[in-house]
């Protein structure tokens, strides 16, 4: 079953003031190609279930239509490096047509010093 999913992240101290533009700027574009990619699960995840974020973020890096801020193997690793956990939780599903949209809950990012 194909999905795309709904992701919105949200920095652990000040959601409006991040200090690392860079890692913004990746969040935010892995953010909206969530939103339009259609990715395949074997079954859809059901709420309160978790998606791990590595292979989605893999699918990411590989997708050369997409323009990231910096090559990436260091995209990757500064997502990792970021994110206080490697999945993301399911909120809401819904079901449109032959669409599926994951909500999932925000996820809570740290900036830390490089």
């Amino acid at each position: 079953m194909k999905a795309n999913l709904i992701l919105y992240f949200d920095h652990d101290e000040n959601p409006d003031a991040d200090r690392n533009p860079e890692l913004a700027e990746l969040l935010m574009n892995f953010g909206l190609y969530c939103e339009e990619a259609r990715f395949t699960f074997q079954t859809l995840p059901r709420i309160g279930e978790y998606i791990v974020a590595e292979p989605l973020l893999r699918e990411w890096i590989g997708d050369k239509k997409w323009v990231k801020p910096c090559p990436g193997d260091e995209a990757l690793r500064k997502i990792h490096k970021a994110l206080y956990t490697g999945s993301f939780r399911v909120e809401e599903i819904y079901h449109h047509f032959d669409t599926c949209t994951i909500h999932c809950s925000d996820i809570h990012y740290k900036i830390s010093q490089d």
